[in-house]
């Protein structure tokens, strides 16, 4: 936007082994990018927002697939936690 790139980092919804959360990686990457354009990437490193606490929370589904509007649901109703709060372990709990 205007020159600027205000995109979260990419992380591979395969590693370290195979997990379905296109869903989840997509919706919170789009959340986080929004954040990014907000605060005009003021802050010293991108907000990123944890895809894993969503597919723990199955708040849309799991490693087997999942739906985007109900991340975002669940977003509006409860928060959602730091990317750096929790590691991305591809696993559903």
């Amino acid at each position: 936007m205007n020159g600027k790139n205000y995109l979260s980092w990419s992380v591979n919804q395969h590693v370290p082994r195979y997990c379905g959360s296109c869903w989840s990686m997509g919706t919170t990457s789009a959340i986080a990018d929004r954040f990014n354009i907000l605060n005009n990437l003021t802050t010293i490193t991108p907000v990123s927002i944890d895809a894993q606490m969503v597919i723990n929370n199955q708040w849309g589904g799991s490693c087997n697939g999942g739906n985007p509007n109900e991340v975002y649901e669940n977003a509006y109703e409860s928060g959602l936690v730091h990317g750096s709060c929790e590691q991305y372990i591809a696993y559903n709990l």
